[in-house]
């Protein structure tokens, strides 16, 4: 899989989805939250991807393979926006009402 030739999706169905931009195809289905996927990272090397849900978590997920890392469940309202910061290997999350995590 080459990463310049991958789009990645989040979606009101709970899942993101990887698709191969010039063949058009789904590659992967995450799947694991369950509320729809609001918002998405991808770390520097491309081989991470990170999704915040309604449901409070946020997920990462190994790319290429398509299977989950690790789940981050300390929000208690849904994550509406983050970022990865690939130099300082730090995710930073923000919930509806109650800020930075």
């Amino acid at each position: 899989m080459k990463i310049n030739d991958t789009l990645i999706s989040g979606s009101t169905d709970c899942s993101a989805r990887s698709w191969s931009f010039d063949k058009g195809r789904t590659l992967h289905v995450f799947s694991g939250h369950t509320g729809p996927v609001t918002c998405l990272g991808i770390d520097a090397e491309a081989r991470v991807l990170v999704t915040g849900s309604t449901d409070g978590s946020v997920r990462s997920w190994d790319i290429k393979s398509g299977s989950g890392i690790r789940v981050f469940e300390s929000h208690t309202t849904p994550v509406v926006c983050m970022t990865v910061w690939p130099i300082l290997l730090t995710l930073i999350s923000l919930g509806l009402y109650n800020g930075l995590s």
